[in-house]
């Protein structure tokens, strides 16, 4: 079975990026606590700090309906796009490799 996940790019202005960060780092705590979310990375990008992008695994579509169930994450989420000056989301499967 194939992984569920995201790769969300976030754009943020330069006054906004400290506020941006800690929200996230937040937002990936509460995150990493439902059961199965496999990963909730938080990466700024190195050459551009405007731009940081989250990297999001669940390990099937039931535990990404307990993410998407999570009101704490969902409250978060309001101020993300506050803060945010651009924000695409890319829903993405992970493919296992020992799968054909």
């Amino acid at each position: 079975m194939s992984a569920l996940g995201a790769i969300v790019t976030i754009d943020v202005p330069q006054d906004r990026r400290e506020d941006l960060l800690t929200l996230l780092a937040e937002m990936s705590r509460v995150a990493r606590e439902d059961p199965g979310t496999d990963a909730f990375d938080v990466c700024p990008e190195s050459a551009n700090p405007a731009r940081v992008y989250l990297y999001e695994r669940y390990r099937d579509r039931e535990a990404f309906a307990v993410h998407r169930a999570n009101l704490r994450l969902a409250e978060l989420g309001a101020s993300l796009t506050a803060l945010a000056s651009n924000l695409e989301i890319s829903r993405i499967t992970v493919l296992d490799p020992d799968v054909r």
